[in-house]
């Protein structure tokens, strides 16, 4: 009977001291669930400032990649305010420029680093770039020797677009 004890009494210490181990490790898997928690709260915080970021990123780069492009006669420009003549004396002489009245029913928008031609529907010697881009930095293509229709190829669209964003052609009425 005593041997019997001593086997009960050891196995009652064996379970109180794995009781107070199963205690102690539940205890630290509560800690470490709420430090989960914690984390993957922040995280989701963290993904979602991350996406309101990326939004932005792309909203802006699609801004600094877009120009606006306007082809029409001189009758529609001038009605729309685009462009006026200037320096002329009773009719003869001057110059058409631009206004800075910018129509959006006249102006079509660009991606200026995938659009590198602008299709004109008049042959290139009767087209007139009014807007100030660099002479160099692009050229008026006629379709072929009999064309009605032209092309502006932009050669070098850094500078071509580097200060105005805004392309303004005239084609006769």
């Amino acid at each position: 009977m005593a041997s019997l004890r001593t086997v009960a009494d050891e196995l009652r210490k064996s379970l109180e001291e794995k009781a107070t181990t199963i205690a102690a490790l539940e205890t630290k898997v509560g800690d470490l669930s709420k430090t989960v928690q914690t984390q993957a709260s922040s995280l989701a915080e963290k993904d979602a400032v991350l996406r309101e970021q990326e939004s932005r990123i792309a909203e802006k780069t699609k801004e600094a990649e877009t120009a606006w492009v306007a082809v029409a006669t001189k009758s529609v420009l001038r009605d729309a305010g685009v462009v006026e003549k200037r320096g002329d004396i009773l009719g003869v002489g001057g110059r058409w420029i631009e206004t800075g009245a910018y129509d959006p029913g006249v102006f079509r928008p660009v991606d200026v680093s995938k659009d590198l031609s602008v299709d004109i529907p008049a042959p290139a010697r009767k087209v007139r770039v009014v807007s100030e881009q660099p002479k160099g930095s692009y050229a008026l293509v006629d379709d072929g020797p009999n064309a009605t229709t032209c092309r502006l190829e932009v050669k070098d669209p850094a500078t071509f677009w580097k200060g105005e964003r805004y392309l303004v052609v005239m084609i006769p009425d």
